[in-house]
């Protein structure tokens, strides 16, 4: 099984780089969803680099954004809510305080919900609930839980996304810019029929360099990935699947997500397409330095369920301890693999 980590591209020196190679990591993983694409054509560089020197093995995942609307940016990145706080969210890219107002990147966030709807945020790791439309751009909520509001999360509106075009644009852009270091993994989000018809048309995914390694991943993250999850492994445009479980366990019944990744692997394994879990692997290691037993329970699971490899994202990209989740994943691993 095979360890794809990332880190938070803005503040990883090429120390950190160094470090998360070293210590065992196969894949980085370039998450286009949160800064401008100049700043991670900056990080893939650095890490090329470093990882020539190093004469390492480990490939790059690009990994194309869902068309999905998200926080803006603020100043300290994380900001921390009580349960039953009120706060202002407000059109715009950037909010200097959060206390002042917390910015959503979405035109005219006031049409586009209700009074008392609830809305997740990231993952589902908070939830807040309308009480009041200010004008046709701001909102007042407040928190239903504790915990920290991470900049540009996702704000889990459905049916409620950017310009098709617009989307299709950027996946060109990020593929030009990023075919010069040949990554060996592009994850793609689930697109409607007419759009993704047009992104298996774009330029920069019919240049012959870009798709000479590449090995092209359906992203299962929505309930229409799920329902046409025999069609797509059935599509030899795909060569693997990733099963988001962040994305999955904010889109569908989370008491049913369990079962829903059961069958994913499943239908994945009938058709011999390699999976790759993504997100929520080692979230203890974050924290503490014995992960939990669930954590433990759920990787030496994928081991045994023949997972191709697993995706370390909030455990490498928001921990100060970086290399810690990678080797605790490889001695999970390694002792999956040996049993008792």
């Amino acid at each position: 099984m095979l360890i794809i980590s990332n880190l938070e591209i803005t503040t990883a020196t090429d120390d950190d780089i160094r470090k998360i190679i070293l210590a065992g990591t196969n894949i980085l993983r370039h998450n286009f969803s949160q800064y401008p694409i100049e700043a991670h054509i900056d990080y893939l560089r650095r890490a090329h680099k470093i990882n020539t020197e190093l004469n390492a093995k480990v490939f790059h995942l690009i990994d194309l954004p869902r068309n999905k609307v998200r926080l803006g940016d603020f100043n300290l990145k994380l900001f921390a809510v009580r349960e039953n706080e009120e706060f202002i969210m407000k059109s715009a890219s950037f909010s200097p305080d959060c206390n002042e107002f917390i910015p959503i990147n979405l035109e005219n966030l006031g049409e586009k919900v209700q009074i008392n709807q609830t809305v997740t945020l990231g993952d589902g790791e908070i939830a807040v609930q309308v009480i009041d439309i200010v004008d046709k751009n701001t909102i007042k909520i407040h928190t239903l839980n504790t915990g920290l509001i991470r900049f540009m999360a996702g704000f889990n509106l459905p049916n409620i996304g950017h310009d098709d075009e617009c989307m299709l644009s950027l996946y060109n852009d990020i593929l030009e810019k990023t075919a010069e270091f040949e990554p060996r993994y592009l994850t793609v989000p689930s697109m409607n029929k007419k759009t993704e018809e047009k992104f298996r048309q774009l330029p920069a995914l019919q240049n012959a360099r870009f798709l000479r390694k590449l090995n092209i991943v359906a992203k299962i993250s929505t309930p229409d990935g799920v329902e046409n999850i025999e069609k797509i492994c059935d599509d030899d445009f795909f060569q693997m699947i990733m099963i988001n479980r962040g994305g999955l366990g904010v889109n569908l019944p989370f008491e049913k997500y369990g079962l829903i990744q059961q069958r994913l692997i499943a239908v994945a394994k009938k058709y011999n397409k390699p999976v790759i879990l993504s997100s929520h692997m080692l979230d203890s290691t974050v924290n503490n330095y014995v992960p939990s037993r669930a954590d433990i329970c759920n990787l030496t699971e994928a081991v045994q369920n023949g997972i191709f490899a697993v995706s370390l994202e909030q455990e490498s990209n928001l921990n100060k301890r970086s290399v810690y989740p990678i080797s605790v994943a490889k001695k999970i691993i390694a002792a999956a693999k040996a049993g008792l």
